[in-house]
């Protein structure tokens, strides 16, 4: 009979690769899906020899062609060589081993070419599952059957071949108990076939004939020769072969398009009819209600599916038998598709494809961070139907693709499995510390990923330990040695061998072996602060703290009264003064250039004059008594007082207590009575004690002079008393100082002349007050009346004696 032809569809499966689990004696795939040539598909990681026991658990794409010795070869998945690319032979030459399709599709798109060696080679299909060889449409010998081959198709079992069949098993056995479907032809040269009367099933859609010698037509006349047995071959009627096809062999369509009526045909006598339908080849079909003719019209597909039909004939010869299955398929749609993820510790991911029927294909990967077929990241290049997703980052990662074709409505996959990277990976350290010794380290970091714990720690200084939670390594403490540390930590959990690694640089600290001391000493004098460190390149950096001020000051350049004997060393002159008071402090950093130590304060002691009591120049009254105390910074440092006085510039006396003078060796000097043999310029000498040697401070800029005025004597006093002609008195008081000030009424008021007069009758007590405010003792003066008082002087009395009448008395004097 005349086969159909159809456009070559292209159609492809997604798999998905995951880590396997070794099956003791075979290599195995386990996991989620595969590609044949990729090492990591398989346990152990290698591609199977040809003499390999091989178990095929999970579907798995064929890219490459296969060749079977002395291997046992049992898949229970699906296995596609995907069509629109290469097409891919299996062979078994001279073999000793066999092939068994378990379960699922298996096509093989190239030529199938099987001979038995010493010991015949075995291909056993089991029920439900089916064997496609060839590709539709071909015409081309696709199915060799060579000598000692044992073929079982079992009951619910098929094989579908595109092109032709040519057997020449002579040797071997076909037993056909399930459904053998050609589309082309059938040749025999002395090849053996074995149709089940009851179960089996052999369709052709081109002739059945022999080869070489033999020129029998199988059909023509409903007979079977030697080499051939069994019914089926008698069942068709009008002597013709036994026909049982549906046409069109296979459609593709776009999802919701319009399906073309597919019609069965059969030359078996009065048949009835029930279609079915499948989502694959092998799989579990289904009767569809009401489809009870030889032609169907699919409802509109999302999903590719399979097709048959079972039709019972009135002829006992041929019961219930099903046609061959033809897929519908559905462009841009998945074939089949596994969502198991893959976990890897280190190396790459196996690639991951996703297939569809259909025209004009494309393809866009994308990755998300959830298990969701939208919202994910379109990864740029990755625009084949195969991708292997990246494995350089750890974490968590899931893929879908997005599927376009000639139809124009995209198809996104379901999303895969977790493609999970455990790789134990620690960042770089947060910070290389360069620290001193015995100081506080800010903590290193180091985030970590794939990691459940870390190991113990390997060189570390002293005093600093390593802790990890939430992926995060922290390196703490406080290092008590010093060198260079390059430390190294294990991560634990992942599934490679990685270390936590840094640097810590842990400086020493200069020693300071003598610290400076305390210095205790007079004012105007020098000192020195000396400190004694070990370490090497020592500098060293003075700082000075006053009373008044807030903190310590650095001493930088040239300052007055400062100076640097040696190293280590700082002088200070004139003690005391504004820019080194006493109660001054000094301290010293002493670096090595990477740390610094301080040494302790020493406090600068000053012995020094505070105050002399008295201004500096006084004048005092004759006989008063007067004295000087000096007050010290420490007057329990001193040693001794001595009190000197100068009457002659620059002759400087020592004074002795007696006479005038008391408490010549005290802070008090007492000068009573003083007169002017008294007055001088004094001052005081002190000796201290100090850090060493005593020594001694003179009150050279507190000199105090004292004047002691003369005894002022009793007033002279002079009267001239009132007269008839002047009628008050005069006082005159004899001159003893042009600056004497006089009083005539006993203190109360004081002029500056000597004379006092208009004074009427009384006493009157008369004073002298010199300039520094002395007083005399009083001279008593009285002022008599006129009166009382004859001037020594006769006056001449004239007297004229007038006539009688009235008379007067004239007087001249």
């Amino acid at each position: 009979m005349r086969g159909f032809l159809f456009k070559k569809v292209i159609f492809v499966i997604l798999f998905l690769f995951v880590f396997s689990t070794t099956i003791i004696g075979q290599t195995a795939t386990s996991g989620g899906a595969y590609i044949w040539s990729t090492t990591t598909s398989w346990t152990p990681t290698a591609v199977p020899a040809n003499t390999t026991d091989v178990t095929v658990n999970h579907p798995l794409t064929l890219d490459q062609n296969l060749t079977i010795t002395t291997g046992n070869y049992t898949f229970n998945n699906d296995v596609t060589d995907q069509p629109g690319g290469t097409n891919y032979n299996l062979t078994s030459s001279n073999a000793l081993g066999s092939l068994t399709i378990a379960s699922g599709t298996t096509t093989i798109g190239g030529i199938t070419s099987v001979e038995g060696g010493s010991s015949s080679f075995t291909l056993t299909v089991k029920s439900g599952a089916t064997l496609v060889l060839g590709t539709v449409g071909s015409t081309s010998d696709n199915f060799l059957i060579g000598n000692k081959v044992n073929i079982n198709i079992e009951f619910g079992g098929t094989i579908i071949v595109y092109g032709n069949i040519v057997n020449s098993n002579s040797s071997g056995t076909f037993n056909v108990n399930g459904l053998l479907q050609v589309y082309g032809d059938y040749k025999t040269d002395n090849g053996n076939i074995d149709i089940n009367g009851t179960t089996g099933q052999f369709y052709t859609t081109g002739a059945m004939q022999t080869q070489g010698t033999s020129s029998t037509i199988y059909g023509s006349s409903n007979d079977c020769t030697s080499n051939c047995s069994g019914t089926s071959l008698g069942c068709g009627t009008s002597g013709s072969s036994y026909t049982a096809t549906i046409t069109p062999q296979s459609q593709t369509v776009c999802s919701g398009g319009a399906i073309s009526t597919m019609t069965f045909t059969t030359n078996a006598p009065s048949p009835t009819y029930q279609w079915q339908s499948s989502l694959s080849a092998g799989g579990t079909f289904s009767d569809i209600s009401g489809a009870t003719l030889n032609t169907y019209s699919p409802s509109a597909l999302t999903v590719t599916t399979w097709y048959r039909v079972k039709y019972t004939s009135s002829a006992s010869v041929c019961g219930t038998k099903y046609s061959a299955p033809i897929p519908v398929y559905v462009s841009a749609s998945t074939y089949t598709q596994s969502t198991a993820g893959q976990t890897v510790c280190s190396g790459a991911f196996g690639p991951i494809s996703v297939s569809a029927f259909g025209t004009d294909l494309t393809y866009q990967w994308y990755s998300n961070t959830t298990a969701s077929n939208s919202g994910g990241s379109l990864i740029s290049g990755a625009t084949s139907n195969v991708y292997t997703p990246s494995s350089a980052i750890s974490g968590t990662k899931y893929y879908y693709c997005i599927i376009n074709s000639s139809c124009g409505t995209p198809f996104t996959t379901a999303v895969s499995g977790a493609f999970t990277v455990n790789l134990s990976s620690a960042g770089t350290a947060s910070s290389s510390p360069n620290l001193c010794i015995n100081t506080a380290m800010t903590s290193i970091t180091h985030s970590t990923t794939g990691v459940t714990a870390i190991g113990t720690a390997t060189n570390l200084p002293a005093g600093v330990t390593a802790s990890w939670t939430s992926n995060v390594i922290t390196i703490s403490g406080t290092p008590s040695e010093s060198g260079t540390f390059n430390y190294s930590i294990p991560l634990l959990g992942g599934c490679t061998s990685v270390n936590a690694t840094g640097t810590i640089t842990v400086n020493p600290v200069p020693v300071i072996t003598t610290q400076p001391l305390s210095q205790l000493e007079c004012e105007g004098n020098s000192v020195k602060f000396k400190v004694i460190a070990s370490g090497s390149g020592l500098t060293y950096t003075w700082q000075y703290k006053r009373p008044t001020d807030g903190s310590f000051v650095t001493l930088t350049g040239i300052v007055s009264n400062t100076s640097y004997p040696s190293t280590g060393e700082i002088k200070i002159d004139n003690v005391g003064s504004a820019q080194y008071p006493n109660g001054t402090q000094f301290q010293v950093i002493v670096s090595n250039g990477n740390c610094s130590v301080t040494s302790s304060v020493a406090t600068l002691t000053v012995n020094e004059i505070t105050n002399v009591t008295g201004s500096p120049t006084v004048t005092q009254c004759f006989g008063t008594n007067y004295s000087y105390t000096v007050s010290t910074s420490y007057p329990a440092n001193v040693v001794s007082y001595r009190w000197k006085k100068s009457v002659t510039s620059g002759d400087w006396d020592e004074i002795s207590n007696g006479g005038a003078y008391s408490g010549a060796t005290t802070a008090t000097l007492t000068i009573s009575g003083g007169t002017p043999a008294e007055s001088a310029e004094y001052r005081v000498y002190i000796t201290f004690q100090s850090s060493g040697a005593d020594c001694n401070v003179t009150s050279t800029s507190r000199n105090r002079k004292i004047t002691f005025l003369p005894l002022l004597t009793t007033p002279v006093a002079t009267i001239t008393q009132p007269t008839c002609v002047v009628n008050t008195g005069t006082i005159s008081v004899a001159v003893q100082s042009a600056t004497d000030e006089y009083s005539f009424d006993n203190g109360v008021t004081y002029q500056t002349s000597n004379v006092k007069s208009g004074l009427a009758v009384g006493i009157y007590n008369v004073i002298i007050k010199n300039a520094a405010g002395c007083i005399s003792s009083s001279t008593t003066c009285e002022i008599i009346s006129e009166t009382s008082t004859w001037d020594g002087i006769l006056q001449q009395l004239n007297v004229m004696i007038l006539p009688i009448g009235p008379r007067q008395l004239q007087g001249k004097q």
